[in-house]
């Protein structure tokens, strides 16, 4: 694809470092002195930053030996050793604080240079933080550009001091690119990819070994310039090598953000936001490929692999969760397969924790077992022919039943420790609550009154809240995937992604039902756990009311939080004496 950087393609190479220059162009046109004095300042901080790893080791010269270390300037020789060993040792201090001062004078010029580009490109309502992204982007152009010249400056002194090293520092660079091109474009290597700071260390960690045995060789070879030319040129190599993999890296991250470059640097460029990679999902759903890795899993329940299927696709969560139905040709059988983008691995995960603790009073699907499709989970479910997902109006029918049937489920031990370790409980979710923040938003003094005395009385409520036996929540319980027969039995529950454990009576919708419901689905649900039948209903009405001001809260509706204060007010108050 033109345009895309990946390491594989030259022509693609090629066109990045074009599109490059011409956002160079751009950039050093509009602000050249910010441009020049961060390419110096780079270069400055180099020769600092050597100076400072050079000056401790003829410092340990003149101590250890107490002589002169011949490439130190001549004027030096006429002070004493005592002297000497001060001088060095500020002129180390000295380099050091020149290369921090250098380093932060190129933050400077790059937030001097980015506000220029956007004040004189004109641009307006770009992406959200575009003045930091800004400050961010031309920060790594200049710096790529300033390592450029350190680099450009390594090659010309090894030149002139030690050419056979140059030669050796091109050809591992010419090599080991070709190398790093080719493995990539490995099918192992893409499946396995490693990560890129050992990439990087294992690129100039090889290289200054190779080095190394080049200097080792040029010694038996007779061909040696002196221990001093030799030890500064490795480690100018060394440092040529860790920035040539700096180059790289950035511009690999400045091709990936190619469309703010452009709506930042270039003045009649328009920000055009960039499709996020589905990482192959999308076409894993396309009717062949679906056929093939469908069947392909399939065969593990089926014995061998089935002929060719039915599938149907339902998408859920902006199409990162895939609900597959898959039918055999002839009979009746058929499987759910539940499919995750791999950036909603986490939320399959915790979803299938759920599900592997279910029982058969539940009302959830039989977990089969959890697979890898390519880089993306997969849960598999036992599915008919003769069921179907259910409409709004049927599932609605149903909840009440499905909330009483909830609120007897169980979970294991073990599963709650994970749970607790994993997740916050609902009390300290409202453990903060700005009330100050909050009655900023009231119209009325009664209102701020009333957030007052629940301030004051706040860690006895939260108190009682954790006293509470806990229940298994699924939010939004009628929008979620629910599935039933034709002859219209209870209705099954496909999506338990996000569920949680809370407090009895969390996600009751107390606006649409009374006390007395809440009461009589209580009752019957202590008949199954026997930890429910001295939990009250004011009391599961108390952690209704917290879980819906904690959801308001998080959604940043301050408004409806504040219209739930009185009711709080007279249920908590009362209920913590």
């Amino acid at each position: 694809m033109a345009g895309r950087l990946d390491g594989t393609d030259a022509a693609s190479l090629w066109e990045s470092l074009r599109w490059l220059a011409g956002i160079c162009r751009s950039a050093l046109a509009a602000t050249p002195g910010q441009g020049l004095a961060s390419v110096l300042f780079s270069v400055m901080s180099q020769v600092a930053l050597l100076a400072a790893l050079l000056l401790p080791w003829k410092l340990l010269v003149v101590v250890s030996a107490n002589a002169f270390p011949t490439t130190l300037p001549r004027f030096l020789s006429a002070y004493e050793t005592r002297e000497l060993v001060l001088i060095l040792s500020l002129a180390t201090l000295a380099a050091f604080l020149l290369h921090i001062a250098c380093e932060a004078g190129i933050g400077y010029a790059a937030r001097r240079g980015a506000e220029a580009v956007l004040e004189k490109n004109g641009k307006t309502g770009l992406f959200t933080g575009h003045r930091e992204q800004a400050a961010r982007l031309y920060q790594r152009l200049l710096r790529t550009l300033g390592a450029g010249a350190c680099c450009l400056l390594i090659a010309l002194w090894l030149a002139l001091a030690y050419p056979l090293l140059l030669l050796a520092l091109l050809l591992y660079l010419a090599f080991g690119l070709a190398a790093v091109r080719y493995c990539s474009a490995l099918p192992l290597w893409r499946k396995h990819r490693p990560p890129q700071d050992l990439v990087s260390k294992a690129w100039w960690g090889g290289g200054f070994l190779y080095l190394v045995a080049w200097v080792v060789a040029d010694y038996w070879r007779g061909t040696l310039p002196g221990l001093a030319t030799a030890f500064i040129a490795l480690v100018l190599a060394r440092q040529a090598l860790v920035m040539s993999a700096q180059i790289l890296h950035s511009l690999l991250a400045l091709n990936r953000d190619r469309s703010r470059m452009e709506a930042i640097f270039l003045a009649h460029a328009p920000w055009v936001p960039k499709p996020q990679r589905d990482g192959g999902f999308q076409a894993l759903l396309e009717p062949a490929a679906s056929q093939t890795w469908v069947r392909d899993l399939l065969s593990g329940y089926e014995g061998s692999r089935p002929g060719p299927l039915e599938i149907a696709c339902r998408p859920a969560e902006g199409g990162k969760i895939i609900y597959l139905t898959a039918a055999m040709a002839q009979g009746e059988r058929a499987y759910l397969l539940k499919l995750y983008h791999r950036s909603s691995e986490t939320v399959a995960q915790h979803e299938a924790e759920a599900l592997r603790a279910a029982t058969p009073s539940w009302p959830a699907p039989v977990l089969l077992g959890e697979h890898r499709v390519e880089e993306h989970i997969c849960l598999a479910f036992p599915w008919h022919r003769k069921m179907r997902w259910m409409w709004a109006a049927e599932r609605a029918s149903w909840l009440q039943v499905l909330r009483g049937r909830l609120l007897e489920c169980a979970l294991p031990p073990e599963l709650v420790q994970r749970y607790d370790r994993s997740h916050p409980s609902l009390s300290q979710r409202l453990q903060d609550v700005d009330w100050s923040f909050l009655q900023a938003f009231s119209t009325s003094g009664e209102t701020g009154a009333l957030c007052d005395a629940l301030q004051g009385r706040w860690p006895d409520i939260l108190e009682a809240l954790d006293a509470m036996p806990r229940q298994l929540v699924l939010a939004s319980l009628d929008r979620r995937m629910m599935a039933t027969d034709a002859a219209g039995t209870a209705p099954v529950i496909y999506n338990w992604t996000r569920w949680r454990w809370e407090p009895v009576g969390a996600a009751w919708p107390f606006k649409r039902h009374s006390v007395g419901e809440l009461g009589d689905i209580l009752k019957k649900a202590a008949a199954a756990r026997e930890d429910l039948r001295g939990v009250s209903t004011e009391s599961a009405m108390r952690a209704a009311l917290l879980f819906e001001f904690e959801r308001r809260l998080q959604s940043r509706d301050f408004l409806g939080a504040l219209d739930l204060v009185p009711t709080i007010h007279g249920r908590c108050m009362e209920g913590v004496g």
